[in-house]
């Protein structure tokens, strides 16, 4: 029995013994597995498809589209560079015209200095004579005799005083438009 026992270990051992070739295991496996795969994934990819298949295309014009657009844009600023350039260009002669027009910016500049160094008042003073005038009539106002003589002498200095702020808010005001054309 022993004997025939051992045999039968050793017939046990020998076919026991299983050897595999992975290569063959390999393709055999990875053939199964794409298979699956495959019908797994096959219906959502074509519903994909179905789904992304016009808006590829109509990305694709936008893009096209928007770079047509950008192209417009960039040339046209490239002319208005140009245009600016050769405007620079012939601005950086100047001549009497430009020497007047920039004397005649600084004007305003100048009248307010001399308002505020106190020219300007003497020039009313004396030159115009405005206070004169105003306190002579109002002496005619202080002397008339009646109601309706003051009241004609009160009038007259309204008027002064009236036309003289009067032709100064014209003045300011042909002034404002003159430097607004600037």
């Amino acid at each position: 029995m022993s004997s025939s026992s051992a045999e039968l270990a050793e017939a046990v051992r020998k076919r026991g013994r299983i050897t595999f070739d992975m290569k063959e295991l390999q393709s055999h496996v990875a053939g199964l597995l794409d298979q699956r795969l495959q019908r797994a994934v096959e219906a959502p990819v074509a519903r994909l498809e179905k789904a992304l298949g016009g808006r590829i295309d109509a990305v694709g014009a936008e893009a096209r589209e928007a770079g047509e657009r950008a192209e417009a844009a960039s040339k046209q600023a490239a002319r208005s560079i140009e245009a600016s350039a050769s405007r620079i260009e012939k601005s950086r002669k100047v001549g009497w015209p430009e020497v007047g027009n920039l004397a005649a910016a600084l004007l305003p500049l100048l009248v307010a200095v001399t308002l505020v160094l106190g020219l300007g008042r003497v020039l009313v003073v004396d030159v115009l004579g405005l206070p004169v005038v105003t306190a002579w009539l109002w002496g005619q106002v202080s002397a008339a005799s009646s109601w309706w003589a003051a009241g004609l002498w009160v009038l007259a200095l309204v008027s002064v005083v009236g036309g003289t702020v009067a032709l100064v808010a014209w003045a300011s005001r042909r002034l404002y438009e003159w430097y607004q054309r600037w």
